[in-house]
């Protein structure tokens, strides 16, 4: 959720002094709003994702210094080193879903979403058949769409509780 800080809740958040936050905007790094009236204001999360960025690159640029050569074996190990900790926090923070689940999880829900689908014709055409008129199969129809949304309703509600036990 995006809130305006103030610059010491900034500063607080982050971990570092109101004087810091300042250095930092004057760097550009931090992005502060000033309004017609008022205090500026320091817009988070925003502000929370530039200072890791910020101190990421940081801490890589002071590790590729001491490392020296870029094709250094030592050196190459260690940056992939960092980015598997990379991905495998991104996978802790539940930020990366495997592609493989979510196709298998958008495939399943679409088996069952076909199959209510094509369900609907076979229990509905009696209603239908010899209708001489829009008016009347809209008349028909519209007890359809109720029991169409409810069956498409009740297939994402068992299928979110199969996810949940499984």
């Amino acid at each position: 959720m995006a809130e305006d800080l103030s610059q010491k809740e900034l500063a607080d958040r982050i971990g570092v002094v109101p004087r810091t936050v300042r250095r930092l905007i004057d760097q550009r790094i931090l992005v502060r709003d000033i309004p017609d009236e008022g205090n500026p204001t320091y817009p988070w999360p925003e502000n929370r994702e530039r200072y890791w960025s910020y101190k990421e690159e940081l801490l890589r640029s002071e590790i590729l210094a001491e490392l020296g050569d870029p094709t250094d074996p030592a050196r190459r190990k260690l940056e992939a080193e960092a980015r598997r900790a990379e991905l495998q926090l991104a996978e802790i923070e539940e930020a990366l879903i495997p592609i493989e689940l979510l196709d298998e999880t958008v495939a399943e829900l679409l088996d069952r979403l076909q199959s209510v689908i094509l369900n609907i014709p076979g229990s509905w055409a009696p209603h239908l058949v010899k209708l001489t008129s829009r008016r009347a199969a809209m008349v028909k129809l519209r007890p359809l769409m109720g029991e169409l949304l409810e069956s498409l309703q009740a297939t994402a509600d068992d299928f979110d509780a199969d996810e949940a036990d499984g």
